[in-house]
């Protein structure tokens, strides 16, 4: 099985114009699985897309603003376990 990752930390515009691209993917690959990794403010509209199967929130800019931090790294390393345990990642 395929697994694709679209991710999209930037504005919601992007990742609204992105989920008529998730239905056309999955129309011609049905069996590929989708995940979305984006801001996490943004990733509660992957509820759009019903048939997403991974969302992958990161906080960017909280992440920016605070970059030497404990608790920054502690969020970076989790967004980076949940990458690996839900995404396969192949070039």
């Amino acid at each position: 099985m395929l697994k694709l990752l679209i991710v999209k930390t930037s504005s919601l515009g992007d990742v609204i114009h992105n989920l008529p691209i998730i239905n056309d993917i999955l129309k011609h690959c049905p069996d590929v699985e989708i995940g979305l990794g984006g801001r996490i403010k943004l990733c509660r509209y992957s509820q759009a897309a019903p048939r997403v199967k991974h969302v992958i929130p990161v906080a960017i800019r909280r992440w920016r603003k605070a970059l030497f931090t404990r608790q920054t790294w502690l969020d970076i390393k989790a967004a980076k376990q949940q990458l690996r345990n839900n995404i396969t990642i192949s070039f």
